[in-house]
């Protein structure tokens, strides 16, 4: 049976995203909310939600189509990884701003670990953490997981994320989108590092500001066929890379990306690597200047 279900418009840097409006599935919709829920409910009644995601995926099918609605003002405390292993289920957080589903991570874990295939994951928050060295917000292995509209702050007192996103062994055609992070006080390593030699990773209009002691972006293994493209990355952190590409020297395009940074020059605010292709990159390295193109043109 087709089921209809409507939902509030979701958006970002005024754009509709996937998943907004209406949405169309043969599967089972369940709902999950702190507030008034209950695991004991059934969860495919708004008014007689889930009290928690963990407990919406437990009664949720892979790969039938179901969805798990979140509703605004949930909030949860994660103490342990939520691992999300069953394939297809699409999770969406419903609500703007503040307003957003909230995760907070208190210990030194992956808050999220993304195992199953063809997840999306939409419309979350994960405030700074309630535990020093926290390892991740979200981690991927899953193959074809959609990260979408994702708000994440990395730090606001002397407790740290060290990553916020990681790519795992398996997470080929993974899509990162729309997603936003700050971070002040304490650096983390990464916003997103490409853990492995995944395949066909996408990461385009997301926006990262902060101090991160490796680079906003960087890769750890040699991923092939990525595509980076229109996204704002800042790195605050002295003598130190917006982008780099040298560990795996990684393959792909990075296009139409703004870069600031506060290397040693403008050139090595992003680090190339050998296998990457560059097309539109502006980068500055000081406060209120205008970036340049880099890396350097191709000569022939």
């Amino acid at each position: 049976m087709l089921t209809k279900v409507n939902l509030p418009g979701l958006i970002n840097n005024g754009n509709s995203l996937l998943g907004a409006g209406t949405l169309f599935t043969t599967g089972t919709v369940f709902y999950v909310s702190s507030t008034t829920g209950s695991n004991g409910n059934l969860g495919t009644d708004p008014a007689f939600p889930k009290a928690t995601i963990a407990g919406a995926q437990s009664a949720a099918t892979a790969s039938q189509g179901d969805i798990v609605v979140v509703l605004p003002g949930h909030s949860e405390t994660l103490t342990a990884v939520l691992t999300l292993s069953k394939a297809g289920v699409k999770y969406i957080g419903l609500g703007e701003g503040l307003l957003r589903p909230t995760l907070t991570i208190n210990g030194a874990i992956d808050g999220v670990n993304i195992t199953g295939a063809n997840i999306t994951f939409e419309n979350f928050q994960f405030p700074a953490p309630g535990t020093d060295d926290q390892t991740a917000d979200i981690n991927v292995t899953g193959a074809g997981v959609t990260i979408r509209n994702t708000y994440h702050i990395g730090s606001t007192t002397s407790k740290n994320k060290t990553d916020i996103i990681t790519v795992a062994s398996g997470a080929n055609d993974l899509l990162v989108e729309g997603v936003v992070c700050y971070n002040t006080v304490v650096d983390c390593v990464s916003w997103l590092s490409l853990e492995a030699a995944v395949a066909r990773a996408t990461i385009r209009n997301c926006t990262v500001q902060g101090q991160f002691s490796t680079a906003v972006l960087m890769d750890e293994a040699t991923a092939t066929l990525v595509t980076i493209e229109d996204n704002l990355f800042k790195n605050t952190k002295a003598a130190t890379a917006v982008v780099t590409f040298t560990t795996g020297n990684s393959t792909g395009v990075m296009r139409r990306n703004d870069c600031s940074g506060r290397h040693t020059t403008i050139a090595s605010n992003i680090v190339p690597g050998t296998g990457m292709d560059f097309f539109h990159n502006y980068v500055v390295e000081e406060a209120a200047l205008n970036g340049i193109l880099i890396p350097a043109a191709d000569a022939d």
